[in-house]
């Protein structure tokens, strides 16, 4: 444990620390010296975009993103000529990663673009601040996305196995800002917190498509919906058996549309909180499920206001909708 150390000597103490990372805050103890030596926490949130070689391959880095193999101390710039840069990397190398928006590039996106995408042939874990994919060195702090400049794709068939300290720290979302991010990263484990409780037309949908190892989905604390926001988010997610609690109350068009498509591990489904739907907000939600063992449960009180609202939220699987579900009082193609 490295929270509380204990060392004979000042020296003993330095050869701990040397080169070594605090994610925790570290005290030490030199008994001979008399020292208490106190290292502030660094947080994931202060550290460059990173990949972590688990093992031995090749990292692809898009055009003009600033990378380093020697934790910062000198930095490359993926080569202009080409469309990415094929790094040789070998287990246990760490991949330090930037790019800067340029004034130019936000003047010309004027509709949402996706600009950035990493490639590995070898298993990775990702770590730090999404940010330094934005702001360069200045990452530090910074919350905002960058409107039409989308993280989408960024890590896509990346064969990522851990992201939990991947930090994404803007809670307030642009639209399609993280659509596709790890879709089809079939070695991922581990997804990153989401913490953004200000969503926007289509920020996660398909962010997690066809990641068939994971088990847990992350919190997804917003109350209120836009449109497509999760369309598809975990669909595909084989080995899924988790789903995250759904806390929202006012719901949008197609917000949640195929969102556990295919999860066929999925056993539960989690209370759907939501007074205030809209169109097809739940369609297809739970399509091909098969391993359900319940059914949502939409009260008699939450009334439809026009249009189809849970058309095919069960096809192909085992459960029907709850008893307090009132299917009159919704489209035909629902009961």
């Amino acid at each position: 444990m490295d929270c509380l150390k204990l060392f004979q000597t000042h020296e003993e103490y330095e050869a701990f620390v040397s080169g070594r990372t605090m994610v925790k805050p570290n005290v030490s103890h030199c008994v001979q010296d008399n020292e208490v030596h106190y290292n502030p926490i660094k947080t994931m949130a202060d550290e460059y975009l990173t990949f972590i070689a688990l093992e031995n391959g090749t990292l692809r880095v898009p055009k003009f993103v600033q990378y380093s193999l020697d934790n910062g101390e000198t930095w490359s710039e993926s080569v202009m000529e080409e469309e990415v840069t094929e790094l040789a990397i070998a287990t246990g190398d760490k991949i330090m990663c930037k790019f800067e928006v340029t004034q130019e590039m936000i003047e010309q996106a004027d509709y949402p673009i996706t600009f950035l995408n990493f490639r590995s042939s070898g298993r990775v874990n990702v770590q730090g601040n999404i940010m330094s994919m934005l702001y360069g060195d200045n990452f530090v702090g910074q919350t905002t996305l960058i409107n039409n400049l989308t993280l989408g794709n960024v890590f896509r068939r990346c064969k990522v196995v851990s992201a939990e300290n991947l930090v994404l720290p803007a809670t307030t979302l642009t639209d399609r800002c993280y659509a596709q991010m790890f879709m089809e990263c079939e070695y991922l484990t581990t997804a990153p917190e989401l913490p953004a409780t200000t969503l926007a037309d289509s920020c996660y949908t398909y962010m997690f498509n066809g990641c068939t190892s994971l088990t847990v989905a992350p919190k997804l604390p917003a109350i209120t919906l836009v449109n497509d926001c999760y369309d598809s988010m975990f669909n595909g997610c084989t080995s899924l058996t988790l789903a995250p609690e759904l806390p929202a109350t006012t719901l949008a068009s197609l917000c949640y549309m195929s969102m556990f498509e295919g999860c066929t591990s999925l056993v539960t489904i989690p209370e759907l909180s939501a007074t205030t739907l809209a169109e097809d907000c739940y369609s297809s939600m739970f399509y091909g499920c098969e391993s359900l063992t319940n059914a949502a449960v939409i009260p008699n009180t939450v009334k439809p206001v026009g249009g189809e609202y849970c058309c095919g939220m069960y096809a192909q699987t085992n459960v029907q909708q709850s008893s307090d579900y009132d299917a009159s009082a919704w489209s035909e193609e629902c009961e």
